[in-house]
């Protein structure tokens, strides 16, 4: 077992179906074949001495004193009782709160259950994480926490000098998350390990937007597509402050989320929505409404008034399917008018509600015509 705890990925404890399997294992053992202290008994002899198990000896004190009952009833209790804690204290466990960690090297965010430490809940996760000795000696776990608070166990003074631990280093083996955390390590070397690519691309657009601020458009050669992981432009960027549109309501609530759950320092402001003199919504496609396909195009925000004075005028809940096929009825009367979603919904969450009431969000997308338009309002 000892051994077992040095492969990358080992898990702290045997699974519950082995425990089980080897308990009732032994549980049947003993009844087809006991463990004997002495030979059977032989009832033609004369037994002049016992051989009593020394771990007996309370058990048959408590015989003596109170009973075969009463003995081995608390015997019976004390064994269900042991059998009992590992359910217990994972119920225990689970009422306590578990933390993120964001890791740095591997651009992931993965979750810490109460009592883990950061290299269980890491090796856990499928990461390859330097270790050795996994009990604070070898010293071969060390990360930086470059964002919150670790309670660290008992560990060897060799493994992280007083310096290291000023400095923010700390022993992943030893180290339990007392808050969500950033972390960065310094990965094992590996000469098998994926390397970082690199690619050739071209200027294709340079556009000043602003005194100060160029943006660049690049086309990778081959056509190739880079994949970005969530979080990646703000890590590569590094903005002190982000401006989001209201218009496009959900992107900017997973915006937020996200820089609040892996701690981002950057403030994210969310600017409202900017209208024509009639309503609509300001949008780039605004200009592919030619004709009489513009003043249609206003049945999106006629819809919204819709909503919020129904919902003002309704004492009561008003059920989402209802509203929605009103409003679908309302844009749909235009000629060139196709609804392709109107949803209610949470402003946080982003799930959907049944029932609509003030404080929810309405969110809808229209085709007039070839184009489609999006629009969103608070209820």
């Amino acid at each position: 077992w000892v051994h077992t705890q040095r492969v990358p990925g080992a898990r702290i404890t045997p699974p519950r179906t082995l425990m089980l399997g080897l308990l009732l294992t032994l549980c049947a053992l003993s009844f087809i074949k006991p463990a004997l202290s002495q030979a059977p008994a032989d009832m033609a002899t004369l037994t002049s001495a016992l051989a009593f198990d020394w771990w007996y000896l309370p058990v048959y004190a408590l015989v003596a004193h109170w009973g075969p009952l009463p003995a081995w009833s608390l015997v019976i209790a004390c064994s269900a009782l042991l059998l009992a804690l590992p359910w217990l204290g994972g119920r225990a466990l689970a009422s306590e709160r578990a933390w993120t960690v964001a890791i740095a090297q591997e651009n992931r965010v993965i979750r810490v259950r109460p009592g883990e430490t950061l290299l269980d809940a890491g090796l856990r996760e499928g990461l390859d994480l330097p270790f050795a000795c996994r009990n604070g000696g070898c010293g071969l776990c060390k990360c930086t926490v470059l964002h919150g608070q670790v309670r660290l166990l008992p560990y060897q003074s060799s493994a992280l000098t007083a310096a290291e631990h000023g400095a923010g280093l700390t022993l992943m083996c030893c180290a339990q998350a007392s808050s969500d955390l950033a972390i960065s390590y310094v990965p094992p070397h590996d000469p098998t390990r994926q390397q970082p690519q690199t690619y050739q691309a071209r200027v294709t657009h340079l556009e000043l937007r602003g005194h100060d601020v160029m943006r660049g458009c690049l086309q990778v050669e081959d056509a190739k597509t880079l994949r970005f992981r969530p979080g990646q432009y703000i890590n590569i960027v590094l903005p002190d402050v982000a401006v989001f549109g209201a218009k496009d309501w959900q992107q900017a609530a997973i915006i937020q989320r996200m820089v609040r759950d892996l701690n981002f320092p950057l403030k994210i402001i969310v600017a409202p929505t900017h209208r024509e003199s009639d309503g609509l919504a300001m949008s780039s496609r605004n200009k592919y409404l030619v004709g009489n396909l513009r003043p249609q195009a206003v049945a999106l925000s006629q819809a919204i008034a819709l909503a919020q004075a129904a919902v003002r005028k309704s004492k009561r809940p008003i059920s989402a399917a209802t509203l929605a096929a009103q409003l679908k009825q309302h844009i749909e009367q235009q000629p060139d008018g196709r609804v392709d979603y109107v949803e209610f919904f949470n402003p946080e969450s982003l799930r959907a509600v049944t029932n609509v009431s003030r404080g929810t969000h309405l969110a809808l997308a229209v085709f007039v015509g070839t184009t489609r338009l999006i629009d969103n309002a608070r209820l």
